[in-house]
């Protein structure tokens, strides 16, 4: 039989995405942002939430090297598997909540030895059209998590300042 999961549907440069719903903390609308220096291009800085300090990704530049523009729409507060940190992702446009069927997803050949193919988990044929599912655990490699470890520590002391 096979499984049937939610996912949270978002944009991300005019495309869809679908993260499982299991990792989505919250939605937020926007929040200041505290830049810190950092070597991370996709690393926007850092945002406070609850007294909590939460690493803000760019999701546009981390997925297609696109710098962010305009004000910042929607955060989703994600919890990051591997470690269980909370980090921030900003995405264009909050859709839906759609429940996937497995058997409806297939796997992603189309992004095999492209930047960012360990990231997609496969793609979602829907009503309204494909949806890239992504896996929240594949985002970031260990090198990332080390900066957001420094970006997190970084920011603390500006916010404490």
């Amino acid at each position: 039989m096979d499984s049937i999961k939610q996912y949270l549907v978002v944009t991300i440069r005019d495309e869809r995405f679908a993260f499982g719903i299991q990792y989505v903390q919250e939605i937020l609308k926007e929040r200041a942002v505290t830049k810190i220096p950092t070597k991370v291009p996709y690393l926007m800085g850092v945002i406070q939430v609850r007294n909590q300090v939460i690493p803000l990704i760019t999701m546009k530049k981390k997925m297609f090297d696109v710098e962010e523009t305009g004000t910042l729409h929607n955060i989703l507060i994600v919890n990051e598997p591997h470690v269980n940190r909370l980090i921030g992702l900003l995405v264009d446009e909050v859709l839906e909540v759609a429940t996937i069927p497995d058997a409806i997803i297939d796997h992603p050949i189309l992004f095999q030895g492209r930047a960012g193919q360990e990231m997609v988990s496969g793609i979602a044929k829907l009503t309204k059209g494909l949806v890239v599912v992504i896996d929240v655990g594949m985002i970031f490699s260990d090198k990332d998590r080390q900066a957001f470890e420094k970006a997190i520590a970084s920011g603390e002391k500006r916010l404490n300042a």
